[in-house]
């Protein structure tokens, strides 16, 4: 019985620090989306890579990845921005690492100045892994 307390003791001595690692310290991460306009985007996995440089990468739900602009940074949040070159649509992403969180707010440019009517806006929230 004593050994086996000591393997628990052991094994968890050794899982904290893993677990605490910091989002700072990483150069990707994996998001959850929980709230989401699409009802087919929740619980699914957004993935961003290349934190560290100053265009991050980042793959969506849909498998599209796109290559974003770091605009912001602090020891709190990264702001990641990107603008299609046609259409002028743009994806703002930001990455609380604190929180552990992170917020995407799309604009499609383009349906709404085809169909002359407001742009349209789409929120995405999520949880960092």
């Amino acid at each position: 019985m004593l050994v086996r307390i000591a393997f628990i003791i052991l094994a968890l001595l050794f899982a904290v620090p893993a677990l605490a690692e910091s989002i700072d310290s990483r150069n990707s991460l994996i998001g959850i989306v929980k709230d989401s306009p699409d009802k087919d985007k929740l619980n699914k996995q957004v993935t961003f890579v290349e934190l560290n440089s100053d265009h991050p990468v980042v793959v969506y739900p849909s498998g599209y990845d796109y290559k974003m602009k770091k605009v912001f940074e602090n020891e709190d949040l990264i702001v990641l921005q990107f603008i299609a070159i046609i259409t002028g649509s743009t994806d703002t992403i930001y990455i609380e690492k604190k929180a552990r969180r992170f917020l995407i707010i799309t604009v499609g440019a383009l349906e709404g100045v085809v169909e002359n009517k407001a742009l349209p806006v789409k929120i995405y929230r999520g949880i960092l892994k």
